[in-house]
């Protein structure tokens, strides 16, 4: 399987990796351009799978995902294979949010499944609506 470039050397590619992860465990939720986002979901639900099987082998792979034992290994070790008992896949989402105003880039937010939050989805539903009133005028234009 080949791995998106996303514009970056391997390197660069590697820590914008490991920064997602640790965001996304830390503070459940963020918000960044869609092809991160694409990018970031695989790997996430890798990590959360490893994280609930909890054995030694699984806990050495998380800690070389994430680089060490910092803040994001402990809490993906201890508190989210409690939050994600009886699920196999499907740990994280992304819900699109429409495009950024300097750059028109399109956004995402990327959340774990156990913390979506009410504000996010309205925001996203309002946004498309948005979007669909938008293309109404300009037919009728």
């Amino acid at each position: 399987m080949s791995e998106q470039k996303l514009s970056r050397k391997k390197g660069h590619r590697t820590s914008l990796r490991r920064n997602l992860l640790k965001s996304l465990i830390i503070n459940e939720r963020i918000v960044t351009t869609l092809p991160k986002a694409k990018y970031l979901i695989p790997l996430a639900e890798k990590v959360f799978r490893l994280a609930q099987k909890g054995n030694l082998a699984s806990r050495q792979r998380i800690e070389s995902f994430l680089a060490g034992k910092g803040k994001a290994y402990k809490k993906l070790i201890e508190y989210w294979p409690a939050k994600l008992v009886g699920r196999k896949t499907g740990f994280v989402k992304y819900v699109k949010l429409g495009q950024r105003k300097g750059d028109s880039a399109e956004m995402a937010v990327v959340e774990v499944i156990g913390a979506e939050s009410p504000e996010v989805l309205a925001q996203a539903k309002e946004l498309k609506q948005k979007a669909s009133r938008k293309a109404e005028e300009a037919k009728d234009a």
